[in-house]
């Protein structure tokens, strides 16, 4: 199974070119069979304004269009995709991950249970989800988290034992420095984890994708680098 994680750059509230990097990564590494990008990734971290009207009526507007387009693509080149999005239900709004297959279709849309990805004093409407999410792909399982679920004993707990972890993220820090960290909390449970950090506008963010194996890093994307990195061996 060849897998690609996308270190590449996202633009708050730019939901349309955040999309198009999307399809165009699929379209230019069609010869994966998975590519993932980071947390929110579809429409930037810091792409709310944390006025729920405001970001209900952006997100309405805009987010359809661009999960439509991106399951074309994938159906189009046969290569399934995961991404971050903010995910509108009804009033609320959640940070959640969307796997999508080769065919177009959505096999898992994980809402992230943590709170670190929003400020404490906004309306109740932006909310976290509380349910575990798994998917198979090319006999594959996989569990997964985003970003601060995976420091949560509570969260991790809910998980069985698995060898195959995805754990999407958004960090303003260098996690190269930090990537021992992030093994040792999870390795009890996982032994292979592909971390996929973004690359935003802001001086700090450095981005930092993973390939681990056996506790250990297989890969490691450049710093401030924009490039999908793959491997084949992975699993």
């Amino acid at each position: 199974m060849k897998i690609g994680l996308a270190n590449l750059k996202f633009k708050n509230f730019d939901i349309k070119e955040n999309c198009e990097a999307i399809c165009r990564g699929i379209e230019t590494n069609k010869e994966l069979d998975l590519i993932l990008f980071g947390e929110s990734f579809l429409h930037g971290f810091d792409g709310l304004t944390w006025d729920i009207k405001k970001d209900l009526k952006h997100l309405k507007s805009y987010t359809p269009a661009a999960l439509k387009k991106i399951r074309e693509t994938c159906k189009e080149y046969q290569v399934a995709v995961g991404f971050g999005y903010f995910e509108v239900e009804n009033l609320d709004i959640y940070s959640s991950y969307m796997i999508i297959n080769h065919q177009g279709k959505i096999l898992v849309n994980y809402r992230r249970q943590s709170i670190g990805w929003r400020f404490q004093n906004v309306s109740d409407n932006y909310k976290e989800g509380s349910g575990i999410a798994s998917f198979d792909i090319l006999g594959h399982s996989f569990d997964v988290l985003l970003c601060g679920d995976g420091w949560h004993d509570e969260i991790l707990e809910k998980y069985g034992r698995s060898s195959l972890l995805l754990w999407p993220l958004y960090v303003d820090i260098d996690i190269h420095s930090d990537i021992e960290n992030y093994i040792n909390r999870v390795k009890d449970k996982y032994s292979n984890v592909l971390i996929i950090n973004s690359i935003s506008n802001s001086e700090s963010s450095k981005g930092g994708s993973f390939f681990i194996k056996n506790s250990k890093v297989l890969k490691a994307s450049v710093k401030n680098k924009e490039e999908v990195i793959t491997e084949t061996n992975w699993i």
